[in-house]
């Protein structure tokens, strides 16, 4: 128990770090749009990326203009499929892997908007890390404290078996 606790909170550890020196964004994968290589529960990993280095076949993160804005904020993760210029800026065609077409929108790079490129997936470990965001850090950390005591708790109720044997009198 003490190990998971110990993991949990280097993982945590690591992905603030990440988060501040590199700009990285976990986002939690919710619909199967992309699937199969990020099926609902996955977490991509993300670092920011300015729109003039967006590139055909890169799965970025970015918000699909009006009236197509999800109502909860929250981003999109599909793939680029082509990119198009005009004299006023670049305009790209977005798609799910698992869609059947295009998505119904053009993203804009001329307008203000912040983008995101996936650089990892992490399979199954999305809905812990959508939980642990809407539970926030103050729950998230009592809950670890109260784990790493369970465990504590537990090791000092269990009696150990340290080769020793109880023989009957």
């Amino acid at each position: 128990m003490t190990l998971l606790v110990t993991a949990l909170a280097l993982g945590a550890l690591v992905a603030g770090i990440a988060w501040l020196a590199y700009g990285v964004r976990f986002v939690p994968v919710l619909t199967p749009s992309m699937r199969p290589g990020m099926p609902p529960g996955s977490l991509a990993v993300t670092r920011p990326l300015a729109p003039e280095d967006i590139r055909t076949g890169q799965v970025l993160v970015f918000r699909p203009p009006q009236p197509w804005t999800p109502k909860d904020g929250r981003p999109v993760l599909h793939r680029v499929t082509a990119i198009e210029q005009y004299a006023a800026g670049r305009v790209l065609t977005t798609k799910g892997d698992a869609n059947p077409g295009p998505d119904p929108w053009k993203v804009d790079l001329s307008g203000s908007g912040e983008y995101a490129r996936v650089v990892a997936v992490v399979p199954h470990v999305g809905t812990v890390a959508k939980a642990a965001h809407q539970a926030g850090p103050v729950a998230l950390g009592g809950a670890l404290l109260g784990l790493y005591f369970l465990g504590w708790g537990a090791r000092r109720l269990v009696p150990r078996s340290g080769g020793r044997h109880n023989q009957g009198a």
